[in-house]
């Protein structure tokens, strides 16, 4: 495994036509960092690997799979988590408070959904939707303007709960930060996104699907968790 780590490091590093100098400024490291881990003296810690991975823009299983098929298809996965990533970045910094919540690891998604005005609670949604997202522009339950309702089935489920939850936000972040205003009417009643597991998912339902385990996931708080718990 070691020898595969680093011989993929230098196949990929010559795909991009950089040099070993180059790479190890561009990581942030002293000249002599990318040498190391070719030349066999140390290998990156798991933290390092991340980054390397997003050097190369590609993520840690492509990392691993030499042989992929369908390598269209991965860019314009890859390319759909970046949209994401940006659609999240650009939501945190207009929303501080959000980190907060974030930071702490296991993420409390119920928390966060309810700083940002939902209502969260189960109801009765049938067999085969999970969760569905209800903006009312014009108020008309006087109760909430923002709900977030989760399938009652999944009461004893927390973590599809809490995965389905975090999908519903997502949507609503996805709708406010890319200038489809969440609040607009599509139908007689409102804005709703329904995640229903027995349906075939788009490439659309498939990025929420990435943003909702960002928000559960944040890459940061769970590389500084790993850190702090695997301290010897």
């Amino acid at each position: 495994m070691e020898n595969f780590v680093r011989e993929r490091i230098t196949q990929l590093r010559l795909k991009k036509d950089v040099s070993e100098y180059q790479m190890s400024y561009d990581l942030g490291h002293s000249r002599g960092y990318v040498y190391n881990i070719s030349s066999g003296k140390s290998l990156p810690p798991l933290k390092e690997f991340f980054a390397i991975c997003d050097y190369f823009e590609i993520t840690p299983q492509q990392f691993f799979e030499t042989d992929m098929e369908h390598p269209e298809l991965i860019q314009k996965a890859v390319e759909g988590m970046k949209k994401m990533d940006e659609v999240l970045n650009s939501f945190l910094e207009k929303n501080e408070f959000a980190m907060s919540v974030l930071e702490k690891i296991p993420v409390d998604i119920f928390q966060l959904a309810t700083l940002l005005g939902f209502a969260v609670f189960p109801a009765r949604l049938g067999d085969s939707i999970d969760g569905l997202l209800y903006v009312d522009s014009e108020n008309r339950i006087q109760s909430y303007d923002k709900i977030i309702m989760f399938n009652e089935k999944l009461k004893n489920d927390e973590a599809h709960a809490r995965f389905v939850v975090a999908h519903e936000l997502g949507h609503f972040i996805e709708k406010s930060e890319t200038g489809s205003n969440a609040n607009k009417l599509h139908d007689s009643l409102a804005a709703r996104t329904v995640h229903n597991s027995q349906n075939t998912r788009s490439d659309y339902e498939r990025q929420i699907d990435y943003l909702a385990a960002s928000l559960l996931m944040p890459r940061d708080s769970v590389m500084k968790y790993i850190e702090k718990n695997t301290k010897k």
